[in-house]
């Protein structure tokens, strides 16, 4: 009786961290994937970074924390974040071999929008950073 009140207390209260929304905390909100928002990037200029997540996977939701740490920071104006549902885009995990949820896919934009990099399960902010970096430098 005791675990089944405390679960009505704390379900309720995880819910929204536990859900695919790709909104955090604090009101930064990742667009989320669709085909025509992800062609329509690719005919800008801007570098793509479109994780894909699992709402149900504790490393994607380390990397979100990193990501809301990125996405204000002026270094990444020129950087356009998307966020794709692991467990239902499989259209996209087909197209560009994903087969793993905590998937960064980074795409240049109409300079190259044939050419992909890919990183899975980096969770480190410095890390993550060098790896948009380093494509940043590519472009």
């Amino acid at each position: 009786m005791l675990s089944a009140i405390l679960m009505s207390l704390i379900v309720p209260t995880l819910g929204p961290a536990l859900s695919p929304s790709n909104a955090f905390a604090d009101g930064v909100e990742i667009p989320k994937y669709t085909t025509e928002k992800l062609k329509q990037a690719k005919e800008s200029s801007d570098l793509i970074v479109l994780h894909i997540h699992a709402a149900w996977c504790p490393v994607c939701r380390k990397q979100t924390l990193v990501l809301k740490k990125l996405i204000p920071d002026g270094k990444y104006k020129s950087v356009r974040f998307m966020a794709s549902n692991f467990d239902t885009d499989k259209d996209l995990n087909k197209e560009y071999g994903v087969t793993d949820q905590s998937t960064f896919l980074v795409f240049r934009g109409k300079d190259d929008p044939k050419k992909v990099s890919k990183t899975s399960f980096v969770t480190d902010e410095k890390e993550i950073r060098d790896f948009i970096a380093k494509e940043m430098d590519r472009k």
